[in-house]
């Protein structure tokens, strides 16, 4: 695999490939930052007994909201707070705010609550026990582990290593002694995460820009990463290497066509993500046959486009319409197995009353078209 890492003005755009096909693509806009899992030290402004909470400045345009239930101990007004974004603020809200830090690493999800080890959906089943027995001993209470799809590799040293590591940087975190609003820690760049993410499949990464270069060179030496990192000088010559420019906008665009002549269209509304499926040019004399064969593409391409869109909630489905259960079945088994390697926790509910088909994504900070939205308003070229 190979990991292409391009900025354009203020976007900076980290794109998977494997064999010339793009499987994940994440996007950091610098002029409009994702604020989701950044750290602040803010200031308790008011308490509401009617939403069971506080509101916290930590010097955003809106006071970020922390539940009581979020909350460590008992705070009054005036009092500093470190907090986390559990959820970016929005057009109408504050963020949501924790004060129990979680921190992604490379083997680990770390997270300051109940002594608990859990395992990512996409975990060797026949290793967790064993993994369990390990990683409880090395576990202090009021720490929990999420055991990512990468720790079945990895020595059980250098897991906990890397929970060592969270364990003190939760610590220098928590003795800071400041007493004044600001950012303790920015949310952290995409590629990184890709990287952590990835890593072991990762042969090269290419970068257009030298900051971002030495962030990644910085982060590759640090963890201990066989892994060739390269500056391109000639930014015009990765771009047309990789069609980044294509790619990106027929990401941005309502339409996917299918291979067949059928075609998808995706919508984002504030309530949810709806998907029409339909024939197209794909048609014949046995409109059921055809029919199946439009939507068993469909539901092999809709995981992808998803994930690529970062798109999560509420996904609402309209498959051409099938006579044979057999059809409807297996089409949905399709759906299942192509959200089964999602990384991100899906869940396919089936067919509703009408005949669509429900999912379940979870959010995972902004969709694409969200990051992106402002340079379409701007009328902007995405790639100059």
């Amino acid at each position: 695999m190979k990991l292409v890492v391009h900025k354009d003005k203020d976007l900076i755009f980290s794109m998977l490939f494997k064999n010339n096909e793009l499987l994940d693509l994440k996007v950091d806009n610098l002029s409009n930052p994702d604020y989701t899992s950044a750290i602040f030290l803010g200031k308790i402004k008011s308490i509401t007994q009617g939403v069971e909470g506080y509101f916290v400045d930590i010097g955003l345009k809106k006071d970020g909201y922390l539940p009581f239930k979020e909350a460590d101990k008992t705070y009054k007004i005036g009092d500093y707070v470190i907090v986390q974004v559990k959820k970016e603020p929005s057009k109408f809200k504050g963020a949501k705010l924790t004060t129990k830090l979680t921190f992604r690493g490379k083997y680990i999800i770390y997270q300051e609550a109940e002594k608990s080890i859990k395992f990512s959906h996409l975990f060797d089943e026949t290793l967790k026990n064993d993994y369990l027995e390990k990683m409880l001993e090395l576990l202090a209470e009021k720490e929990s582990i999420i055991l990512r799809t990468q720790a079945k590799n990895a020595d059980i040293k250098d897991i906990g290593k890397e929970l060592t590591y969270f364990r003190q940087k939760v610590k220098r975190i928590k003795d800071i002694s400041y007493k004044t609003i600001m950012e303790l820690e920015s949310k952290e760049p995409s590629y990184i995460s890709m990287i952590k993410d990835y890593f072991s499949n990762i042969e090269k990464i290419l970068v257009s820009d030298s900051k971002v270069y030495n962030d990644i060179v910085n982060f590759t030496l640090s963890n201990e990463l066989n892994i060739n990192v390269e500056l391109v000088i000639d930014n015009q010559k990765l771009e047309n290497l990789f069609e980044i420019e294509k790619h990106i906008n027929r990401l941005l665009s309502k339409y996917v066509w299918l291979e067949s002549g059928g075609f998808l269209v995706i919508e984002e509304t504030e309530a949810m993500v709806t998907i029409d499926v339909n024939s197209g040019k794909n048609t014949c004399d046995c409109i059921e046959s055809s029919s199946f064969s439009t939507n068993l593409e469909a539901a092999k391409e809709i995981p992808r486009q998803l994930k690529l869109r970062n798109m999560g909630g509420i996904v609402m489905i309209d498959f051409i319409f099938m006579k044979d259960q057999n059809h409807r079945k297996e089409v949905l088994s399709v759906l299942k197995e192509g959200f089964s390697k999602d990384n991100v926790q899906t869940t396919v509910y089936g067919y509703t009353a009408l005949g669509l088909v429900e999912v379940a994504r979870k959010k995972t900070g902004r969709s694409l078209n969200q990051v992106i939205k402002p340079h379409k308003q701007e009328n902007v070229s995405i790639i100059s």
